[in-house]
């Protein structure tokens, strides 16, 4: 059996995730992709994204690869309808090609994902390899899919949600994320132009922030740091990668770990290339900060997320302020550039927690910065919250397409409506960039066809708020 891998393509909305203008390879495709070709399954890599005319391309590479699965790859709760709209071209395409969903979306909903959207046969949830293997293997043998774990399915009108898959302990022994197909040469990597590949060196996050779902678990399994390495160099021979994303949710939680791996890729002078690491603001020190810099890592995003102590706290980040502003301080001292998140609209702000935060933001002075507004993520303790009034947040939509984190419109709080939420994340913006230290860093961040789209949304929620 063949599976083509499909990344979809983002649909223009008014009210719909920007995101930065960083595309890349998705890192659980290449996995998966890895893992089938291993496995003896033939696969193939299409991302959407990288097309003028993506249907089309779409269809020629189907009937050039005549696959009979196609695996959709749903990064975010906003592209779910963009990837059930592939979905149902695929099926037009070809009827018999059985279409499998994979992420955090469908990961979070796998039963509400299959109700929705008729053109999608099954999804993967949690941790995908061994179930996709399993599923390929049962439909190529005609066998049961109910002993299949991690897997949701419809037979006929009925929907069945298996038991989770338990979490692969070493997962070492899963091949490198292989790459090929993804079209580099389209994509716009973080600060700099080039090819930038990501890695993981672990996967969970033990941390519990209200804000986030978490499909691969809260018990962090870490790879072995040589093998992270051994992986960093074949990505520089190979695909030529000239910059490396670590896109681990806590890339420094071991201390230890951290300064060997970074001191191994000096070592075998992988320090060439240039690295862009995010963690959190209370797992960081010095001497790491030394290797970091040594390797030459070129950013660290941290997710500072608020500048009072008290909502911070009631969203379970675990850290204070003066943490936060150490952690930016240090970073400085080491000569690697500061990127932090903070997010307005959490649990009980208001007008004056939000001005807090936004001076806070001057006061600390990273380089970069993304302001988002808190987004209601399914299956996360805010989502749930929101619609039941706790802490002030207002759920106006229950909209995938508006779920989103820089651009959205499905959440606002009981004191602070959405446009004025808006007006506080532009002003921040406005007063962090709109300065001579830090105005050329936005367009390391963002492209003008982004800032357009920015200033469409916010004009909208204006007249949308002048209609009501």
């Amino acid at each position: 059996m063949k599976i083509l891998f499909i990344v979809p393509y983002h649909t223009f909305g008014i009210d719909k995730e920007l995101g930065m203008n960083q595309k890349g390879p998705p890192l659980g495709i290449a996995y998966l992709h890895a893992f089938m070709k291993n496995s003896g399954i033939g696969s193939r890599i299409f991302d959407a994204r990288a097309y003028r005319k993506p249907l089309s391309a779409l269809r020629d590479v189907i009937n050039e690869f005549s696959p009979d699965i196609a695996g959709i790859n749903i990064h975010c709760t906003s592209e779910m309808d963009d990837g059930a709209y592939l979905a149902d071209r695929i099926k037009e395409i070809n009827k018999n090609i059985k279409v499998v969903v994979g992420g955090s979306h469908p990961s979070a909903l796998p039963e509400d994902t299959l109700r929705r959207y008729k053109s999608i046969d099954f999804v993967v949830f949690g941790e995908g390899e061994y179930t996709l293997l399993e599923l390929i293997n049962s439909l190529k043998n005609n066998a049961e899919l109910e002993k299949v774990k991690g897997l949701a399915y419809r037979t006929g009108d009925e929907i069945s949600v298996n038991p989770p898959r338990e979490l692969e302990t070493e997962i070492d022994k899963f091949p490198m994320p292989d790459f090929t197909g993804f079209p580099f040469e389209k994509y716009k990597p973080h600060y700099f132009r080039g090819i930038e590949i990501p890695v993981i060196t672990a996967r969970g996050c033990p941390n519990r922030c209200v804000f986030c779902y978490q499909p691969m678990g809260h018990n962090v399994r870490t790879r072995s740091f040589q093998s992270v390495a051994d992986e960093i160099e074949r990505d520089i021979r190979e695909y030529k990668a000239t910059q490396i994303f670590f896109a681990d949710d806590t890339l420094t939680i071991e201390p230890e770990y951290t300064i060997s791996l970074f001191s191994e890729i000096a070592k075998r002078g992988l320090n060439k290339v240039r690295y862009i690491a995010s963690t959190r603001i209370d797992r960081v020190n010095k001497e790491m900060l030394r290797a970091m810099k040594e390797a030459n890592v070129f950013s660290i995003v941290y997710g500072a997320e608020c500048g009072n102590q008290r909502i911070l706290d009631g969203i379970r980040k675990g850290f204070t302020l003066e943490q936060t502003e150490q952690a930016i301080r240090w970073t400085k001292e080491a000569g690697i550039k500061v990127d932090t998140n903070f997010i307005l609209g959490l649990p009980y702000e208001n007008e004056e927690t939000i001005k807090q935060t936004i001076d806070f933001i001057m006061k600390t002075d990273p380089d970069f910065i993304n302001l988002a507004i808190l987004a209601p993520f399914p299956s996360t303790e805010v989502y749930e919250w929101a619609k039941r009034g706790i802490g002030g947040l207002r759920l106006k939509s229950e909209s995938y397409e508006a779920t989103g984190r820089i651009v959205g419109n499905t959440l606002e709080l009981d004191s602070v409506p959405r446009a004025r939420l808006e007006y506080f994340q532009t002003l921040g913006y406005i007063r962090f960039y709109l300065r001579p230290s830090r105005i050329r860093n936005l367009f390391y961040k963002v492209d003008l066809s982004t800032l357009v789209r920015f200033g469409i949304h916010l004009v909208a929620n204006q007249f949308r708020k002048i209609l009501r």
